[in-house]
């Protein structure tokens, strides 16, 4: 679980290590020809970092990639088989239009990720094969030690850290508030009126993933509030979820002014993500440098905070001991 965290790294690192072996280790063969793609490669990156914005920086900059990747490939092919060459173009091209798109979010981290995990992987088989030539019984030890792995990663993710943002494979996840809101509005509703048909306004800033954990509810309303929210607008429902809606400026005053009368509110948190600030490290000594890093990896403790997206609970007053229970 402690190297779960390096799971892009590895990917990031052994398709470096590979593009090594198999352009200049494996086969000694045309390297300079090799060399020189990664060359124009890589100056062709560094064109579009100072130039991309500009039409001629871009097209450029693009030319110099095909042409760099066309030397590659063309001065690997016979040394190294078809797919370790595919992957080598694949590697370069995936990772160049998801920069020259401007593409920064996580999830298409995907795209470029995946040819290096396979590039890593046909780098491990080529070492694998010749080091276990005489030593069948590591086959037996690898499969055993990935089996483990593959059964403490599912727990960590699915199980015990599946809604920690902390833990690099969760990003963006509904807090944990939320599954222990809809327990008490389920159980408010039971205890007023035996069944799911209590009315429940949900805005719409929360309509996900509410629409999902209040779908056996028979009557629950997404309206929208706004800063100008007209006074006997809001339906005085048992219970009203309102976002916390900073891109809204005048929203959340508006509907506290009109909800402060007749309803009780606690804040909770909808979604959570965390965002490493790398100045934190990078401003810190070696020793605590090393001290955040070892507590991160070991025990998921973020060295900087988490971000939210908040919501608030109103309950009505007159109801409000069925959902706090003995609490209030």
């Amino acid at each position: 679980a402690a190297l779960l965290p390096f799971y892009e790294t590895f990917a990031v690192l052994g398709s470096l290590a590979a593009f090594v072996y198999f352009s200049f280790i494996k086969d000694k063969s045309n390297r300079a020809w090799r060399l020189l793609g990664y060359v124009i490669v890589i100056a062709a990156w560094w064109l579009f970092a100072e130039e991309g914005k500009q039409t001629f920086g871009l097209i450029f900059s693009l030319l110099l990639i095909t042409l760099g990747t066309g030397l590659l490939a063309f001065f690997s092919y016979g040394a190294q088989s078809l797919w370790t060459v595919f992957l080598l173009v694949w590697t370069i091209s995936g990772f160049s239009d998801i920069s020259f798109a401007g593409e920064r979010m996580p999830w298409l981290i995907v795209h470029p990720l995946l040819p290096m995990i396979l590039l890593t992987g046909t780098l491990l088989n080529d070492w694998w094969e010749k080091f276990t030539r005489q030593r069948v019984w590591l086959v037996g030890l690898v499969a055993i030690f990935s089996v483990l792995m593959l059964h403490n990663t599912t727990n960590l993710c699915f199980y015990e850290d599946g809604a920690n943002p902390a833990e690099q494979l969760v990003y963006v996840q509904s807090s944990t508030d939320v599954t222990q809101v809809v327990r008490q509005i389920t159980s408010m509703s039971k205890r007023l009126n035996g069944n799911l048909e209590m009315k429940i306004t949900c805005e719409d800033y929360c309509s996900w993933p509410f629409a999902w954990y209040l779908r056996d509810f028979k009557n629950v309303g997404y309206p929208k509030y706004t800063a100008n929210q007209s006074e006997g607008s809001i339906e005085k429902n048992p219970i009203i979820i309102s976002g916390v809606e900073m891109a809204a400026p005048g929203h959340d005053e508006r509907v506290a002014q009109l909800l402060a009368a007749d309803y009780v509110a606690q804040r909770y948190k909808l979604r959570v993500w965390w965002a490493p600030d790398p100045n934190v490290i990078l401003d810190d000594t070696l020793s605590g440098q090393v001290q955040k890093l070892w507590r991160y990896f070991m025990y998921r403790e973020p060295w900087s905070g988490l971000g939210s997206y908040d919501m608030i609970i109103y309950v009505r007053k007159d109801v409000a001991y069925l959902y706090w229970g003995n609490a209030r």
